[in-house]
Formats: C-alpha cells, sequence, structure tokens
C-alpha cells in the first residue's frame, strides 16, 4: 500500500517549448534566404546603374557611347564582377543609347 500518489511528469509544457524554438528557426532560415535573394538582387541593380552612368558620362564627355563594355571598364573605372554576372550590351551605333542588362550567372557560390 502506497500512502502517496505518484506523479508523473507533466510533458505538454516542454512539447510546447520545443515547438516554439521549431517554429523561431524555421521562421529565422526562412528570412535569411529572402535576405540573400533581395542582397543579389540588390547588387546586380548597383552595378547595371554603374554601367548606365558610365555609359551617359561617356557620351557626354566624348559625343558618342562606347562600343562595347571593355571601353567603361577601361576609362570609366566601372568594376563588374565577371564570375558571377554577364552584361549584356547590345549597340546599334554610337549616336543611339546601347541596351544594357545585368544577368547573374548559374552555379555561383
Amino acid at each position: 500500500m502506497r500512502l502517496f500518489k505518484e506523479n508523473k511528469p507533466n510533458r505538454k509544457p516542454l512539447l510546447i517549448s520545443i515547438a516554439a524554438l521549431l517554429v523561431i528557426v524555421a521562421y529565422c532560415i526562412f528570412t535569411f534566404a529572402n535576405v540573400s535573394k533581395s542582397t543579389t538582387q540588390e547588387k546586380m541593380n548597383i552595378t547595371q546603374q554603374a554601367i548606365e552612368r558610365a555609359v551617359v558620362n561617356c557620351y557626354a564627355l566624348e559625343g558618342f557611347y562606347p562600343s562595347n563594355i571593355e571601353y567603361l571598364e577601361n576609362n570609366y573605372g566601372v568594376l563588374i564582377d565577371h564570375k558571377k554576372y554577364v552584361i549584356l550590351y547590345e549597340t546599334v551605333g554610337s549616336n543611339v543609347r546601347p541596351y544594357v542588362e545585368v544577368v547573374q550567372r548559374g552555379n555561383t557560390m
């Protein structure tokens, strides 16, 4: 005969704590992934804006649009990470503004 009733451990608070921790960890991972994507997009936008500013500066100073992106890199200090980005640069003539687009390369780390 027992004098005292045995108390079973209450596991409910522990399970709630574990579930809350898992939700917080999942939220942090999701947020980090979104921040990483938006940072990559912002870097591409900055690169494209730098190229476009250099194109306009070249036309204003020299009277023609550059025929290739290398001209901007050599003469206007445009820095492009060619390992991360492909630059689509299409010209029609020296007096027509070129088409510029920055595209991310696949499989970058």
